[in-house]
């Protein structure tokens, strides 16, 4: 399914293969990535994920939730749980629209956005893991903060961020998306490749079933473009 973005500046200017990958950006894949792993709702629902509250900026709702932020910027002293249940809620709240960029070969193009369409779930860990790390739970777009950014990603690398992580198992997994067929039989090999420690099974027959049961899960874009 195509969604609607509008390309700021003369797109007719733009040479046609530059205008095709416009076109491509009109999905999800075309935009993200032709890579996914997909899980059930329930499992999201079980696992404290939630879905985000897309905030139009004209609104009264949005009016007053600023007027809250300078008016407890405002204060001297505020209460810790005031401020965490602020926090929060910012850190679950987007724009419903908003300007992306993307850069194809010399050509960097910026467009508008419904954020809305993509119906976007976002886990965020407990304050009390984010505070024994560090970490803040809430980072402003703004350029100093590009740094920041850099060494929060390095460091939720380090196997010391695992409390950190979205943890799951391999039976978790409903779908995994690979972009041809090409991918899914590298994937194939991976998994049949995998340490059998990765699986909760003891005897090494039913290890092997589970490696199968997730090899059955892999679904390719392409195929599914064509089907749908």
């Amino acid at each position: 399914m195509k969604f609607h973005i509008d390309v700021d500046g003369d797109s007719e200017k733009i040479n046609p293969d530059i205008n095709k990958v416009i076109d491509d950006c009109r999905t999800h894949p075309g935009l993200y990535g032709k890579y996914g792993i997909a899980f059930s709702k329930e499992w999201a629902m079980d696992n404290n994920i939630q879905p985000v509250m897309y905030i139009n900026d004209k609104s009264f709702y949005a009016k007053h939730f600023r007027e809250t932020i300078q008016y407890l910027r405002a204060q001297n002293d505020v209460d810790d749980i005031l401020v965490d249940e602020l926090l929060q809620k910012m850190a679950y709240i987007k724009p419903i629209e908003g300007k992306m960029k993307r850069k194809f070969g010399v050509h960097s193009i910026e467009f508008k956005k419904n954020f809305h369409d993509e119906r976007e779930w976002r886990f965020v860990p407990q304050d009390e893991i984010l505070e024994e790390k560090k970490i803040p739970p809430v980072c402003f777009a703004r350029p100093s903060f590009s740094i920041l950014y850099g060494e929060i990603n390095r460091e939720l690398e380090k196997e010391d961020f695992l409390k950190v992580a979205l943890n799951f198992d391999y039976e978790d997994v409903r779908y995994l998306i690979v972009p041809d067929n090409n991918q899914r039989k590298m994937m194939i090999e991976y998994i049949l490749g995998l340490p059998e420690d990765n699986f909760k099974s003891v005897d090494i027959n039913d290890k092997y079933k589970e490696k199968c049961a997730l090899i059955s899960k892999i679904l390719v874009l392409d195929e599914i473009k064509e089907d749908w």
